[in-house]
């Protein structure tokens, strides 16, 4: 079994595997609480933020992403956790690849939705 760094923000455990924090010391994880959340209909709103995002993203290229600070950040934490970022993208990255480049935006459900929103602010 792997040692375990306890770390509690606000209230909240949060357990880094020490090999974790001997690879990335200055690694920190902010966290969200959410409450009462329920997966229904998704409203226009969150239609119009994905079409706002799909229209930042339209005529970008894979190769417009080696210049974008946070997916260089991304790739840069994926290698040092042992993997490498050009098999397996990191999730924010293969979004963008796999469908916003692509001019689609993912329809999951109203939750993850607005969770992938979040991911592109």
């Amino acid at each position: 079994m792997n040692p375990k760094l306890a770390v509690t923000f606000a209230m909240l455990n949060v357990l880094m595997d020490i090999e974790v924090v001997q690879k990335i010391p200055d690694l920190f994880v902010k966290t969200r609480t959410v409450r009462d959340v329920s997966v229904e209909s998704a409203p226009q709103e969150l239609q119009e933020r994905k079409n706002q995002i799909l229209e930042r993203w339209k005529g970008k290229s894979e190769s417009d992403l080696d210049s974008i600070h946070e997916i260089i950040v991304y790739r840069d934490l994926q290698e040092k956790l042992g993997s490498d970022p050009k098999q397996t993208l990191p999730a924010v990255e293969g979004m963008l690849v796999r469908g916003l480049l692509k001019g689609r935006f993912p329809t999951v459900n109203s939750v993850v939705d607005a969770a992938n929103i979040t991911s592109f602010r």
